[in-house]
């Protein structure tokens, strides 16, 4: 009875191995399918991606550009510009002229940075500059929000008072 049992164990177990073996043959299958279907996909998001990278670094090209020549015209032309004999200094460009420069430096950090990054695909700097970069990046942009709200706060205050001066105390 032992050995019958035994034998009967014996074949149940090589069945159950064969099984297994079935089943490993059968998820390492659907796993490389998976991964052939996979890869396809891939490869056509690699491909639009592609496109789409065409598609950013023109734009960022052009706002570039755009960036660089407006805010270069804006600090040309109020630099020189004369008012009579003595050039006009007034509040109003002193702030367009920290806009235009705060601007002028987004598009030369952020903007640059970003079209150098997107064609490189790697960064290859090191990781001192990647900290550098970043940073500057944070402190122009804020610059150049932070001269916008000055500008705004200059223009309240000034309609505010002009408005206050015609009053009867």
């Amino acid at each position: 009875m032992t050995t019958t049992t035994s034998a009967s164990a014996a074949e149940r177990l090589h069945g159950q191995e064969d099984e297994a073996e079935q089943v490993v043959v059968v998820v390492a299958n659907s796993t490389a399918a998976f991964a052939n279907d996979s890869l396809e996909v891939e490869g056509e998001a690699a491909a639009k991606g592609y496109f789409y990278q065409v598609e950013q670094l023109t734009f960022l090209w052009v706002l570039f550009t755009l960036i660089v020549l407006g805010n270069s015209t804006v600090l040309v032309a109020l630099c020189l510009s004369k008012g009579g004999r003595r050039r006009r200094k007034s509040r109003m460009n002193f702030f367009i002229k920290n806009l235009a420069a705060a601007d002028l430096c987004v598009g030369l950090i952020s903007v640059l940075t970003d079209i150098v990054w997107k064609i490189t695909i790697s960064w290859e700097a090191g990781v001192v500059a990647c900290k550098v970069i970043r940073f500057s990046q944070a402190v122009v942009t804020y610059a150049s929000t932070y001269v916008l709200v000055a500008l705004s706060i200059d223009r309240y205050v000034h309609a505010f008072k002009s408005c206050s001066v015609g009053r009867v105390k």
